[in-house]
């Protein structure tokens, strides 16, 4: 746990509720961000990121998971902790 750190994915559109399903079966922390529609109180699903926190080792594992397209960062993955566990209290 202690190399473990948040990571943004990239998916298919549409994909991320079934990726954070999948990585969440296989004990992954997740949180897939909200916006509300411009004309709307509904709140949606961003549809190409998701957040998932894991240590890079474990690369493979998240991105065999169907919708995941790739862990963004150039040229290596750049982990997005910091104020974003503060508001990760429902990513289970």
């Amino acid at each position: 746990m202690a190399n473990e750190h948040w990571y943004v994915l990239k998916v298919r559109p549409g994909f991320a509720a079934v990726v954070a399903r999948k990585l969440r079966k296989l004990e992954f922390d997740v949180f897939v961000p909200e916006s509300k529609a411009m004309f709307s109180q509904e709140p949606r699903q961003l549809n190409d990121c998701v957040y998932c926190r894991f240590d890079l080792q474990q690369r493979e594992s998240v991105t065999a998971v169907p919708g995941v397209l790739d862990v963004l960062g150039t040229p290596e993955p750049s982990p997005v902790d910091g104020d974003f566990q503060q508001s990760r209290l429902t990513t289970r």
